[in-house]
């Protein structure tokens, strides 16, 4: 049975690497809002996952989970996950990872405790994943930038931030008031 545990580090902080730790393949990492795992089957939901996300005010705050699917795990190996502002290559956040699994052909999955991440301006974004320096894999969250709309109850946009409602306009018009 494999074991999981997740640890929240702040940006710069290290641990100790064990040294004959194998490099486990990683196979896939999704972003998303919530993971929900099903002890029965053993099996993750995945809800909401993110490519992108928009706001009309930064910075911004988001609950994450990460999702991560490894094999040839052997014994317990730490995996570092980072999140870098890809323009700056600055470390915002990182997290740490230990897997520990007993049948390399066997596939892991896991998810990490709700993290509340903020996103200091828009731009792009990368989780990267890591095991002892070795770079494994890494997935880009794009962060928009919008103007903060008012809508009416039909979805159409009302307003664009514009104090002067004389520009609220129809898109169609029905045909009866032409």
């Amino acid at each position: 049975m494999a074991k999981r545990s997740w640890e929240f580090m702040e940006a710069g902080n290290k641990k100790d690497r064990k040294a004959n730790v194998s490099i486990p393949n990683l196979k896939s990492l999704v972003i998303c809002e919530k993971a929900i795992h099903d002890s029965m089957t053993c099996n993750h939901s995945l809800i909401n996952v993110l490519l992108a996300l928009s706001s009309p005010q930064f910075p911004v705050t988001v609950p994450l989970q990460i999702y991560l699917c490894l094999t040839e795990v052997r014994g317990t190996v730490e995996l570092d996950i980072r999140l870098v502002k890809k323009a700056e290559d600055d470390i915002l956040a990182k997290f740490s990872a230990m897997i520990t699994g007993d049948d390399p052909l066997a596939y892991i999955g896991t998810a990490s405790p709700t993290q509340v991440i903020t996103f200091p301006s828009p731009g792009r974004y990368e989780f990267q994943i890591w095991c002892k320096d070795e770079f494994l894999k890494s997935q880009e969250l794009i962060i928009h930038h919008i103007k903060q709309q008012e809508y009416d109850l039909g979805g159409k946009v009302m307003n664009e931030g514009s104090d002067d409602d004389s520009e609220f306009k129809f898109d169609d018009t029905p045909e009866d008031f032409e």
